[in-house]
C-alpha cells in the first residue's frame, strides 16, 4: 500500500492494520518508520465524536510528508483533527490543558510577530485569532477551560 492508501484506510477505519513501506497503522494509531513513532491517534470527544490528534513534533522531512497524508485522509474522511504535542494513548485533563496552553503561546508568539511586522502584519494578527478559536474548540470537544488573555 502507498502512504496514502494506509492513511486513508487508517482515518477511514477501513482496517485495523493497514502496511505501507514506511508507514503503518493499528487500531487507533497511524505510525511513521515504526511504533516508536507514533504520528497521529483517534480520541473520542465527550460527546462521543472521534477526533484525531495529530503529534506537532516536526520529526524529519518524511514524516512530516507523512502527516500531510493523514491531514488530506482525514479532510477527505470529514474527521476533525487538531495538530498537538500531546497524542497519547490515555490523555489526562492535564495533558487536554497541556495542548490548550501549547495553542495559546503559539497565537501570543504570533502577536508579538504582528507588533514588529510592517508587511504581513494581518497575517500574524489572523493566525493568532484562528489559533484561538482552534483552542476553544479543542477545549470544547474535550471539556477543558480556556483562558484567553
Amino acid at each position: 500500500m502507498t502512504h496514502s492508501e494506509v492513511a486513508t484506510a487508517w482515518a477511514k477505519r477501513q482496517r485495523l492494520i493497514a502496511r505501507g513501506h514506511n508507514v503503518h497503522c493499528e487500531d487507533n494509531v497511524i505510525y511513521s518508520y515504526g511504533k516508536h513513532n507514533p504520528i497521529a491517534q483517534f480520541h473520542t470527544a465527550r460527546s462521543g465524536q472521534t477526533i484525531a490528534l495529530i503529534s506537532s513534533e516536526k520529526g524529519t522531512k518524511s514524516t512530516q510528508n507523512h502527516k500531510g497524508h493523514v491531514m488530506q485522509a482525514l479532510c477527505n474522511s470529514f474527521i476533525p483533527f487538531f495538530v498537538v504535542p500531546n497524542t497519547g494513548p490515555t490523555m489526562t485533563a492535564h495533558d487536554h490543558i497541556g495542548n490548550i496552553e501549547h495553542m495559546l503561546r503559539e497565537a501570543q508568539a504570533y502577536l508579538k510577530q504582528a507588533k514588529r511586522a510592517i508587511k504581513h502584519r494581518d497575517r500574524y494578527v489572523s493566525s493568532a485569532a484562528l489559533l484561538r478559536t482552534v483552542a476553544q474548540a479543542y477545549g470544547d470537544a474535550f471539556h477543558c477551560p480556556v483562558h484567553v488573555s
